[in-house]
């Protein structure tokens, strides 16, 4: 039987999820509170997942901006799979497959392309029957470029490209052949995560905390650092190119 607590607890969160609720349709009915909903959803990126700002307005963000569930996650990679593209997932998602299961909530998905040159446009088609549109193709710091593509329903995908240039004089790799793909340069960068007991390839978690360097951290990549930094050196388990 619950205890006393365990329902004071279920009768909070039911009560903080019909506030957000309403805060919500309010926000949506009146467009002139636009800048509230950024406001909010600047303060809680930048906000560390465990702070009380972000457990009380995270919902409210996740409503505004959509998430990605693990469930989408594992359809972005069936659909990717199924055109046989080299990719990894990166960002939040990335630091989660390398933890075993979500940390945190997810705004949108990062996945890097081997090759992106040549399979972006397969990728967006493989995305497609999902819903997935593109947005905008944006630059990027380490990835480059980054091509943005939204389903309209609050799921968001960004397909990247690795700066290859900028990767190789960072990690000393002056010399490599910039036509081998950069698995074979340097195949101890990727490995494989799981996701629901799922194998999915991902970034290395040494390459991971090399494409957190150069920018301002939010508060949500706290965590992330710390992890990444515990999972760094352990010898990950190299993916085979596929």
């Amino acid at each position: 039987m619950p205890g006393k607590s365990d329902t004071d607890h279920d009768d909070h969160r039911g009560a903080l999820a019909a506030a957000t609720g309403r805060l919500y349709g309010f926000l949506k009915r009146h467009r002139m509170f636009d800048a509230v909903a950024v406001w909010i959803s600047r303060r809680v990126r930048e906000s560390p997942p465990t702070s009380r700002l972000n457990v009380v307005l995270g919902p409210l963000r996740a409503r505004f901006r959509g998430e990605m569930r693990a469930a989408d996650v594992l359809k972005v990679v069936d659909a990717l799979e199924a055109q046989h593209l080299r990719f990894w997932i990166a960002g939040g998602w990335g630091v989660d497959l390398l933890a075993g299961a979500p940390t945190r909530r997810h705004d949108d998905l990062d996945v890097v392309l081997s090759d992106y040159e040549a399979d972006q446009a397969r990728a967006c088609e493989a995305l497609a029957p999902l819903g997935y549109r593109p947005i905008e193709v944006l630059d990027g710091l380490w990835m480059t470029p980054r091509n943005l593509i939204d389903d309209g329903v609050g799921h968001q995908i960004e397909i990247l490209g690795i700066d290859r240039a900028r990767l190789d004089a960072a990690l000393g790799l002056s010399g490599a052949d910039p036509d081998e793909p950069v698995e074979v340069s340097a195949p101890h960068l990727f490995t494989v995560g799981t996701l629901q007991g799922r194998p999915v390839p991902c970034l290395s978690a040494e390459l991971q905390l090399l494409f957190h360097s150069g920018f301002d951290l939010r508060g949500v990549d706290e965590g992330d650092m710390a992890l990444l930094r515990s999972r760094a050196g352990t010898g990950e388990q190299d993916s085979t190119p596929r």
